[in-house]
């Protein structure tokens, strides 16, 4: 299992943030302080793997490997 940490504007409280890797998904709630934690249990992933993280105030994709770590912000 790999953890992505992420925050956003706090504005988006009560909205998702959701992670895909080769057409698996995951979705966690932004928190009241815009804080997010996504848990991936992608099958056949890498640290290479490329991934995109998607919130109401941003999208990235990158290696799996950069995007846990550290925070990903927009």
């Amino acid at each position: 299992e790999w953890t992505i940490e992420g925050v956003v504007d706090d504005r988006y409280a009560g909205e998702y943030a959701w992670a895909e890797a080769d057409r698996q998904y995951e979705a966690a709630p932004i928190q009241g302080d815009g804080g997010f934690t996504l848990h991936l249990s992608f099958a056949d992933v890498t640290s290479e793997t490329p991934v995109s993280v998607s919130t109401p105030a941003f999208s990235v994709t990158r290696p799996l490997g950069e995007l846990v770590s550290g925070v990903v912000e927009g």
